[in-house]
């Protein structure tokens, strides 16, 4: 019930987020944002490489869970990093519009901060399911979810970096929760040991899931992309809004 829960608070909150970026901002301006923030999301998925199923998988086996979380987490947040970097450095041969947006250091830095938070929140929800802790998982994801819709107020006038920046705001927060019940309940990062060994053996069984991720998230990631592209950002925000209108449905 509170995994159901979950996924109705992120499309509702969500649907009303772009409600409202839609009445703050230009339709050329969230056209540029839906195109980089389901980017984020891809890149950070991908930076999970599947670990976080693994998480749910293997967690309750080991014997030293704490270092088993904090090498997951090592690697996690480092391949978010160059995963972010990389792509904006590229991100010309991706999309000609979207490199544009990575001319400026600091929307540089805001797409990085924003890939990075999310994959962290993304692996801290594989760790309350692996737990049976699901109620973490509402609490937390509600809060940020919630004040995300309050964050687009901060940053009028910033254009699509105004939308990024609410956005890395809110997964900030939810950083921030998960940090203080993961060390709360658990204690996972109450020592500096790390040690990919403690990562053998879930491999195989990762891969297979990071491989399914991708593909599934791979269209709602790369069509905005293509219709910036090929018809302008209006364009890109127009389809983006409707797909968040299908995703509130089929939640």
């Amino acid at each position: 019930i509170y995994l159901i829960l979950t996924m109705a608070a992120m499309a509702g909150f969500g649907f009303i987020f772009w409600l409202i970026n839609a009445k703050l901002f230009s339709a050329h301006q969230i056209g540029i944002a839906t195109a980089i923030i389901p980017t984020t999301t891809m890149i950070a998925i991908g930076s999970l490489f599947g670990i976080d199923s693994s998480i749910v998988r293997f967690l309750n086996t080991k014997t030293d869970k704490a270092k088993f979380v904090r090498s997951a987490f090592f690697l996690i947040t480092i391949l978010s990093i160059v995963g972010s970097v990389v792509f904006g450095l590229f991100s010309y041969f991706f999309s000609p519009t979207i490199s544009e947006f990575f001319t400026n250091s600091t929307n540089y830095f805001v797409f990085v901060g924003l890939t990075v938070f999310t994959t962290i929140n993304l692996f801290a929800d594989a760790i309350y399911l692996a737990n049976k802790k699901t109620a973490f998982t509402f609490l937390v994801t509600t809060s940020h979810s919630f004040l995300r819709m309050i964050f687009p107020f901060l940053f009028i006038g910033y254009g699509a970096a105004g939308i990024l920046l609410a956005a890395m705001l809110a997964q900030i927060v939810g950083l921030f929760l998960n940090f203080f019940v993961l060390q709360r309940t658990w204690k996972y990062f109450a020592g500096a040991s790390i040690s990919l060994d403690s990562l053998s053996g879930i491999w195989k069984f990762s891969t297979h899931n990071y491989l399914a991720s991708l593909l599934n998230l791979l269209p709602y990631s790369v069509v905005p992309i293509i219709i910036i592209d090929s018809i302008g950002e209006a364009e890109s925000a127009y389809f983006y809004i409707v797909t968040m209108i299908s995703n509130l449905m089929y939640v």
